[in-house]
């Protein structure tokens, strides 16, 4: 590891040769699927290498790497099962929609508009940590170790980002609902 802090190539690739396999061995007899067993491992080894420099193991290295591999793993369980969830809610959703016209659609598309209006007023990164975290359901885990920023950022700006949404949103509907007290 201390070859691997000084950003010697070589010594990560002995490190990957040497134990990629168990890591992968140990997620695939997990989660019974090959290609996500093999993007964790490759998770665990690219984040072991952009955090090189900071990174203290208190075990061994073998240890370190499986619990890394465990806590991607348990990220990639919860972010399908958000999915599910979502795809469940959205079909159920739709299913409850017994008449897609115009209207309807437009009203959508409406709301829609003003979400995204709304969300093109925050900044960028926390524009890029809101669609994250929502639209590609990701972990708070998941993003920090992608965007190389801490869990606690990205939760607070999801928060911000959320108030935000919640005071658009608000104002939208406030507007359709005198809108529709006028009628």
């Amino acid at each position: 590891m201390a070859l691997i802090k000084k950003g010697d190539q070589m010594a990560f690739q002995a490190i990957y040769d040497r134990h990629s396999q168990g890591i992968f061995d140990s997620v695939y007899n997990s989660l019974h699927k090959v290609e996500e067993s093999k993007e964790i491992v490759q998770e665990v080894f690219y984040y072991l290498w952009a955090k090189r420099g900071v990174i203290k193991i208190n075990s061994s290295l073998k240890r370190y790497l499986l619990v890394s591999a465990r806590h991607a793993m348990l990220n990639v369980i919860r972010s399908e099962k958000a999915r599910k969830a979502y795809a469940a809610d959205l079909a159920l959703f739709s299913a409850s929609l017994h008449d897609n016209s115009t209207i309807e659609w437009q009203d959508l598309q409406d709301l829609e508009n003003v979400i995204d209006t709304s969300l093109s007023q925050l900044p960028e990164k926390c524009q890029t940590i809101f669609k994250l975290r929502w639209k590609e359901r990701l972990s708070a885990e998941h993003i920090a170790m992608r965007l190389e920023i801490a869990p606690h950022t990205v939760e607070n700006n999801v928060s911000m980002a959320l108030k935000h949404l919640r005071a658009s949103i608000g104002q939208y509907l406030l507007s359709v609902f005198i809108f529709c007290a006028s009628l």
